[in-house]
């Protein structure tokens, strides 16, 4: 894992999150680059790292916020995965949140 790599994919994410709370009539597109960046942290972090969940878990709301859900749902199945047997309700509940979410918006 290349620390500059992560810092600087950390710095996009940000950025891409400001402009997508502040471009209400972009919303889509803007999640979706914040998708892209934390799909790009989640594939250098280890998902034994905090940090590393903590891309895939923003990967897959990012997703679901981009209205692309089956990005988010194939995203949840691929992380599922990855987690481990242990881990697996946790991301089931992700996914089941996410899901209503955007089925209420």
């Amino acid at each position: 894992m290349s620390e500059q790599a992560v810092k600087e994919l950390n710095a996009l994410v940000t950025n891409a999150i400001l402009h997508a709370e502040q471009c209400e009539w972009e919303v889509a597109a803007a999640y979706r680059e914040v998708a892209q960046y934390e799909v790009k942290l989640a594939e250098l972090i280890p998902v034994t790292h905090m940090e590393g969940i903590t891309a895939r878990r923003g990967a897959v709301c990012a997703a679901f916020k981009a209205r692309d859900p089956e990005l988010g749902r194939k995203l949840a199945h691929q992380y599922r995965e990855e987690a481990g047997p242990a881990r697996r309700h946790t991301w089931n509940q992700l996914l089941a949140e996410c899901q209503r979410d955007f089925e209420a918006r």
